[in-house]
C-alpha cells in the first residue's frame, strides 16, 4: 500500500492490482471499493472486481481505507 499524489484535495492510497500481462496497476482504494473498472496501462485489459464474491475482502479494505484516512487527518492537524 502506498500513498500517491493528492487528487481532488485528498491523498489517494493506492494498491497494486496484478494484471494477466504481469504488470501491476496502481489503483486508488476508492476505485476498488466502488467497483470501478481498472484499465491496465500496459496491455489495455479492463479489470473489474467481482463485488459479491469479494464482499468480505472489500469490507476489510473499506475498514482499512477508513483507518488510513483517519490517520492521515490526524497527521494533518
Amino acid at each position: 500500500m502506498k500513498r500517491d499524489v493528492q487528487l481532488g484535495g485528498a491523498t489517494s492510497w493506492l494498491a497494486d492490482v496484478p494484471c494477466a500481462c504481469g504488470e501491476k496497476i496502481p489503483t486508488p482504494l476508492a476505485a476498488l471499493l466502488q467497483g470501478l473498472p481498472i484499465t491496465c496501462w500496459n496491455c489495455g485489459a479492463r479489470l473489474t472486481v467481482k463485488q459479491e464474491e469479494s464482499r468480505e475482502s472489500l469490507e476489510a479494505l473499506g475498514r482499512l481505507n477508513e483507518r488510513l484516512s483517519r490517520i492521515q487527518n490526524d497527521i494533518a492537524r
